[in-house]
């Protein structure tokens, strides 16, 4: 948690200096800011009125960001990283319960497939016989402690940009529909395979670098929103050629499904539709979401209860 703190601290640190204004002394000033409900604009603390779709703002309608540090809500990205540790150590536990030959320490830290299936990995053949659920529960399970480390590292880098950028309710949008659309990607391209296995939150966090990039480059953050795409680019290159010459297993298709969604939903987010839709109606997009992961965690409850009840 140490690494996870001192990850959040920096780009809580390089997101306020985005948005900070130098003064003559060249220290930046960090100003109060709060989001807009309308757009999605960061706007000063005490503005009545957006300066990006001019509209109202009724004081404390909103939640204001406070990059100093004080009052700032919850960030969703050590939500996220808790729930992902937890569904791990549960999956770890479980597999104990298996007789399965293991060879070598980091072997006992890997989750076995027949616990992974039954706590709601992808799986093409089940998904598209209706299991339509595993699209949500795989994302938060992972198949050994590399994987894992690997996302939580990325995770704690790509959580705070996003939810700075987008808010609380939006975060969840896009973790979530990222990681249906990386799961869906996977799934068709594997259709009728009976042997395809797939977890893990990398479909959510090419999405959150898709997403990024479009709201660098829409915000004028050029710099970083180039950076953002030679990392999307080089990424997925490196990690396909890995693939096909047999050095990891990496589904390249939840990667790509995930990204290119980010990307859409980033340029969704800019539409003027988009833009005056009432908020309430994507925090009802949510809650129907978490219903659907709900009903997941349910039938992988009822799958673990029949498999070891």
């Amino acid at each position: 948690m140490d690494e996870l703190q001192r990850m959040l601290r920096r780009w809580k640190r390089a997101l306020s200096d985005l948005f900070a204004n130098k003064g003559q002394g060249g220290k930046p000033e960090r100003p109060q800011i709060k989001m807009c409900p309308i757009c999605g604009k960061f706007v000063e603390k005490d503005a009545r009125n957006c300066e990006y779709c001019e509209a109202e703002l009724q004081p404390g309608s909103r939640p204001t960001i406070d990059t100093q540090g004080s009052g700032e809500p919850l960030n969703p990205t050590v939500v996220l990283f808790t729930i992902c540790i937890v569904m791990y150590f549960i999956s770890l536990v479980f597999s104990s319960k298996e007789a399965v030959d293991r060879h070598g320490l980091f072997s006992m830290l890997d989750p076995v497939n027949v616990v992974l299936f039954r706590l709601g990995a992808n799986s093409s053949a089940f998904v598209f016989d209706g299991q339509w659920w595993r699209l949500i529960t795989y994302i938060f399970l992972h198949g050994g402690v590399m994987h894992i480390v690997m996302n939580m590292m990325a995770l704690a880098q790509l959580g705070p940009l996003v939810f700075q950028s987008y808010g609380n309710v939006r975060f969840w949008l896009i973790t979530i529909i990222t990681g249906i659309a990386g799961g869906l990607a996977s799934a068709l391209l594997s259709f009728n395979s009976m042997q395809h296995l797939s977890v893990g939150f990398s479909g959510s966090l090419f999405g959150f670098l898709g997403i990024s990039y479009v709201y660098c480059k829409n915000n004028g953050h050029f710099h970083e929103a180039e950076r953002l795409k030679k990392f999307m680019i080089w990424g997925n290159v490196i990690l396909i050629g890995l693939t096909y010459t047999n050095i990891m297993r990496i589904d390249n298709a939840a990667h790509l499904g995930g990204m290119f969604m980010g990307l859409a939903m980033g340029y969704a987010f800019e539409t003027r539709f988009m833009k005056f839709l009432n908020p309430k109606f994507e925090r009802l997009a949510v809650y129907a979401l978490f219903l659907w992961w709900a009903f997941g965690l349910f039938r992988c409850v009822q799958l673990i209860h029949s498999g070891y009840g």
